[in-house]
């Protein structure tokens, strides 16, 4: 017969490869090699005021081609179809770019768009998509909603993601 601690030895093992593979899937599935930078910013109460002051800087170490994404994270009931959010980059030398931009987070047919999980919605939107930078430095970017509404209620982070091409 054997003891109980030969057959809890024996689960571990089998169980152990099993969680290592799940463990990497997850970790290869997450892992976003094109990323030089992701930055979130956490919403008090689920709603997004924007006379809070929202940015952030990374580095750029490599001349290149740039995308920078603006990524949302809402409840459903988000009642917009639309989100009109205003972003700027400044540069090292403190150049900047600003832009306005109207992002559909619903599709014609009122379903969100994006990746939902429970009613949790995350999506992103290329917002300067044809960066092409040649100054290595640190830049900065801020990032506020130019919704009627304040706060905008039901947003749970927002963020941008800088990605190299």
């Amino acid at each position: 017969m054997q003891s109980f601690s030969s057959i809890k030895l024996k689960f571990y093992i089998i169980k152990t490869p099993l969680f290592l593979i799940s463990l990497l899937c997850v970790m290869l599935v997450s892992c976003d090699p094109s990323a030089v930078e992701k930055t979130y910013f956490k919403c008090d109460g689920n709603a997004w005021d924007n006379t809070v002051p929202t940015s952030a800087s990374f580095t750029i170490e490599e001349d290149g081609n740039y995308a920078i994404f603006f990524a949302l994270r809402h409840v459903e009931g988000f009642q917009y179809q639309e989100l009109e959010i205003i972003a700027a980059i400044i540069d090292p030398e403190g150049e900047k770019t600003q832009d306005r931009f109207s992002l559909k987070v619903r599709a014609d047919d009122g379903s969100y768009l994006g990746d939902g999980s429970g009613d949790i919605w995350d999506i992103e939107f290329p917002i300067f998509e044809n960066l092409k930078i040649e100054k290595k430095g640190k830049y900065s970017i801020a990032i506020k909603h130019d919704m009627d509404r304040n706060p905008l209620p039901l947003v749970m982070e927002y963020g941008f993601v800088v990605r190299k091409k």
